[in-house]
């Protein structure tokens, strides 16, 4: 269930195109299903309901607290990229150099070692491998930055067509990509409350519990090379 809010108008570019969205400024809500009390195994929509719905332990203060400075508006920083599934992340390609990356996205890494280029006030990572992008993910703002202790992510403006950025709840996601490929349940705990992660052709996401609502919501979107292009959902 998708709850009303200000219209907000966004630009995106691909390496080829400039799409004009138009999507709804404020908090959208998920309505979590009842587990299913039959014994076959669960489906992908029934596994991700079940999830949504599940029980989670009581948070401790230092999570409270994030809570509470998660809720300060934070502004929406770097380029607004499309992210293209099996692909990339707008202009820049699975194969870019540092050089290349630093060119497009407009500014130097944040943080750059032999493994990562990091653009940590948009929530942009760019994995390499030999000195060139083998991995790209966009974080949801204030999710920890690994390896990193007190930074966390910004906020992105970047998205997956049409509108679908971090933070948006699953239904809404199911609702624009339809029924993953599969589900995964994350039963181990870990600081970004991460519950599901699910896979389309070019695409892995992970969804994170919310910090006030317990509702599942997008926390990272992962681009997966793929040599043919992931089909239109």
């Amino acid at each position: 269930m998708v709850g009303c809010g200000g219209m907000t108008t966004q630009y995106f570019y691909s390496s080829s195109k400039l799409f004009r969205v138009t999507y709804l400024g404020l908090s959208l809500t998920l309505l979590g299903t009842p587990a299913c009390k039959s014994k076959p195994k669960p489906t992908d929509s029934k596994l991700a309901a079940s999830v949504a719905a599940s029980s989670v332990p009581a948070r401790t203060p230092q999570e409270i607290a994030s809570a509470i400075a998660a809720r300060t508006l934070i502004v929406p920083k770097g380029p607004a990229f499309v992210i293209e599934a099996g692909k990339g992340l707008g202009p820049v390609r699975f194969g870019a150099t540092v050089a290349t990356i630093e060119r497009l996205m407009g500014s130097k890494c944040d943080e750059l070692t032999e493994k990562l280029c990091r653009y940590i006030p948009a929530a942009i990572e760019f994995e390499l491998a030999d000195g060139v992008a083998s991995g790209m993910v966009v974080y949801r703002h204030d999710r920890p930055v690994p390896g990193s202790p007190g930074k966390v992510w910004g906020r992105t403006q970047c998205a997956i067509a049409p509108d679908i950025t971090p933070r948006v709840i699953l239904s809404y996601v199911h609702s624009k990509l339809g029924k993953p490929v599969s589900s995964e349940e994350v039963k181990t705990e870990n600081p970004n409350r991460t519950a599901l992660r699910e896979t389309y052709p070019g695409l892995v996401l992970e969804y994170d519990r919310g910090e006030r609502t317990q509702d599942l919501m997008l926390g990272s979107i992962r681009v997966i090379k793929m040599d043919k292009p992931a089909p239109k959902p």
